[in-house]
């Protein structure tokens, strides 16, 4: 694909992925955080990085009020774009598609993520431990929220 208008872009994926986009926010004029569905995951980021050409730069994991966010954040190095791919997922069952097998340098990263938090990422090529042997018990996630924990709004 040609360049692209990045004044139409959200409408443009509105239109090419229909309900798998929830909503898109324009945080600045050169960054979107897209919030979609977790199943849609490997399509819409296949899109940016065949179809446009971004670079993946990382991804994040945080607790949520529901469970958890997971965002995959891509450039578009050339033209100073990025683009944050957000999905929701469940606490009772904190589990996703992984990217690794789109997007070598998402190994390392998801690793991590499931390391800290216990997200299961599906079809990961080795979700082994990456640097919390010793540290703490198998099955047992530091960043998680433990049963029943609220979320301290303040941050404190």
């Amino acid at each position: 694909m040609g360049a692209i208008n990045y004044d139409i872009l959200p409408e443009l994926l509105r239109l090419t992925f229909n309900s798998d986009i929830r909503r898109i926010i324009i945080q600045q004029r050169r960054r979107l955080v897209i919030h979609i569905r977790k199943e849609a995951l490997l399509e819409i980021a296949n899109y940016f990085l065949d179809e446009l050409s971004y670079r993946f730069i990382i991804a994040t994991g945080m607790v949520s009020d529901n469970g958890f966010e997971l965002i995959y954040h891509f450039s578009d190095d050339k033209n100073g774009y990025v683009i944050n791919l957000l999905t929701e997922l469940e606490e009772t069952k904190p589990e996703i598609e992984s990217l690794s097998n789109l997007i070598n340098a998402a190994n390392w990263i998801e690793r991590e993520i499931h390391e800290l938090f216990g997200i299961k990422f599906i079809n990961h090529p080795n979700l082994t431990k990456l640097f919390s042997d010793g540290n703490w018990k198998d099955n047992e996630f530091p960043y998680a929220r433990k049963k029943g924990q609220k979320i301290n709004p303040t941050g404190i």
